[in-house]
């Protein structure tokens, strides 16, 4: 059951990183081997968009970000 549990969830992941263009291989290592990345790996390889030292900073880099939801194409509009 366990094995069940594990690909089903490896399945998922890989659904998730496809559908927003991320690393599909490193999901799948996530998930079956526990690997863990530092921040700069993640943005190198692919598995974040992003690195922001405070909110404002994020907040700036978001506004007119066009993301794709459930179908729904928005365009983020974070300033002010």
């Amino acid at each position: 059951m366990t094995d069940k549990i594990v690909n089903d969830t490896v399945s998922y992941i890989k659904t998730i990183a496809k559908t927003r263009g991320k690393n599909v291989d490193w999901a799948e290592k996530a998930v079956r081997k526990s690997v863990s990345i530092t921040e700069d790996e993640a943005l190198k390889q692919n598995v974040i968009d992003m690195i922001s030292p405070d909110l404002q900073d994020l907040l700036s880099r978001l506004d007119g970000k066009v993301i794709k939801f459930d179908g729904i194409t928005r365009t983020l509009l974070t300033k002010g």
